[in-house]
């Protein structure tokens, strides 16, 4: 038996057609027969004398474009748009056009999308409607509606007029306040001391060097952080007594010297581990929308352990750009003034898009390809991590998942089951990397790790080889998040 649900409005109707399941668990204090198939949803529009119809994927994606548009008018905030049957594009803002796609298995002469303008009321009535459905609880109850808040990487900084003005308002009513109540104060009498005292000028002070600024080394570490270079030419009793800030930040020209000093790491494995781990941090730290209109580029020195020493402008990005990325948050500055370490420092080339793309690469490139780890390839040991390695993201993803296309990583996996590294295989991947369990387990001590060689600079000739007799084995696997909550994780290569 045929069953039909209607939700009506003015300007919108959503007719439903479907079957029940003989074999689903009836309600008692239900009259009405439980729909759990459906056949046919029909979306009728006033002032359009056909209605708009399909199955079951017509509604399920009608269902998501009408919310994920709703919920972009309302917050004013652009989201990406996924291929999907369905889709509603913004005409004005009092016009909406309601886009669907063909069914794939229809007739050939039906190869032109259906297009639908609707009002603003004929809309929130389509929304409205939409609404009526998700509260039957006798139609479709395997469908719900899957909302989540926008993420920061759509987001800009906004503030409201009214949040900048009200501060700005009381800070001139303190302000007066403060010189009338100074006013009823005596002035308190002033006395020479009777016997004064020669006091030593102990600080001198300090004025931005003109030529300090304007060349600085291509290796400069926190130079965008540090105090302004003091005069070049102390007086004895200023060296005698240093301020206060010299003893707490390094001193730059100190911090040049040592970075131009430090030799450059060049092991080709080495570089690529290090290009990982100076993507994760920026890529993490890099929330805000970009706001710029090109390219910024930075040439960046990166310590053994990953940590950002340094960055200059390259490639006519503008200075001061760097306000607009997280280095200046990233950079590392030594603790009470100390100086850096004499170790191996990296070089590489950081890309801001305008798009959000960033892009970390060895600043000079690879001067051989990076020496691969090798591989666990016995069936037993894989198969063995196959079970460790589900079972563990399994048992930390506990949120509902708010993406709508699958997420695919690449994850390896050393022999004792912990994860050392992992890398998106897909954009969706790449963006939603924070809403999988992937961060929170990963261990990069478990990565291979670098012998005293491979780290010193001297002794390159020989980093190859004893890199590959001192790697662990690690076992590559596909990881796949679905949008329905399933997870799946398979060799990289297949079972062999």
């Amino acid at each position: 038996m045929t069953i039909q649900r209607q939700y009506s409005l003015p300007n919108c109707t959503l007719v439903l057609e479907g079957l029940s399941d003989p074999t689903a668990s009836m309600n008692p204090a239900e009259m009405r027969p439980l729909m759990s198939i459906l056949i046919n949803a029909e979306c009728r529009i006033s002032g359009r004398e056909q209605p708009i119809s399909g199955g079951r994927d017509f509604f399920v994606a009608l269902v998501a474009a009408v919310s994920r548009y709703a919920q972009e008018f309302l917050s004013g905030i652009h989201l990406p748009v996924s291929s999907s049957a369905v889709q509603i594009q913004g005409v004005d803002r009092k016009q909406h056009r309601l886009v669907v796609q063909p069914p794939e298995d229809g007739p050939k002469e039906t190869t032109r999308p259906t297009q639908v303008d609707l009002n603003t009321v004929q809309l929130f009535d389509l929304v409205d409607a939409i609404d009526q459905f998700f509260a039957d609880a006798q139609t479709l109850p395997d469908l719900t509606l899957q909302l989540a808040p926008v993420s920061k990487r759509y987001t800009a900084a906004r503030q409201i007029t009214a949040e900048r003005v009200v501060p700005a308002a009381i800070g001139v009513s303190s302000l007066a306040l403060t010189a009338v109540a100074l006013f009823f104060i005596p002035i308190p009498e002033v006395q020479k001391p009777k016997d004064p005292t020669p006091q030593s000028n102990t600080s001198q002070s300090q004025e931005p060097s003109p030529t300090g600024a304007a060349s600085p080394s291509p290796q400069a570490a926190a130079a965008l952080q540090t105090s302004p270079t003091t005069s070049p030419t102390p007086s004895p009793a200023a060296s005698t007594t240093p301020s206060p800030a010299s003893t707490t930040q390094p001193n730059l020209e100190d911090v040049q010297a040592a970075l131009a000093a430090a030799p450059e790491i060049t092991d080709p494995t080495q570089l690529d581990s290090l290009s990982k781990k100076v993507y994760d941090q920026i890529d993490q730290s890099w929330k805000q929308e970009p706001e710029f209109e090109q390219e910024l580029v930075y040439r960046v020195s990166v310590a053994q352990d990953g940590a950002i020493l340094g960055y200059r402008e390259a490639e006519n990005t503008p200075t001061g750009a760097a306000q607009q990325t997280p280095l200046l948050d990233l950079l590392y500055i030594p603790a009470n003034g100390g100086s850096l370490a004499q170790e191996p420092v990296g070089q590489f080339r950081v890309v801001f898009r305008p798009n959000g793309v960033l892009q970390v690469s060895p600043w000079g490139g690879y001067s051989a390809p990076p020496s691969p780890n090798s591989e666990i390839t016995d069936s037993s040991a894989i198969e063995d991590l196959t079970g460790k390695l589900y079972d563990q993201i399994d048992r930390n993803w506990k949120e509902k998942p708010t993406f709508e296309r699958e997420l695919v990583y690449r994850v390896n996996v050393a022999p004792d089951g912990s994860i050392a590294n992992y890398e998106p295989v897909n954009q969706p991947g790449s963006d939603y990397v924070e809403d999988t369990p992937l961060p929170t387990l990963l261990k990069p001590d478990a990565a291979p790790a670098q012998n005293d060689s491979a780290q010193n600079n001297s002794a390159q000739n020989n980093s190859a080889q004893n890199n590959s007799a001192n790697q662990a084995s690690l076992a590559p696997f596909k990881v796949v998040f679905k949008p329905n909550g399933v997870l799946q994780v398979s060799p990289w290569r297949g079972y062999q």
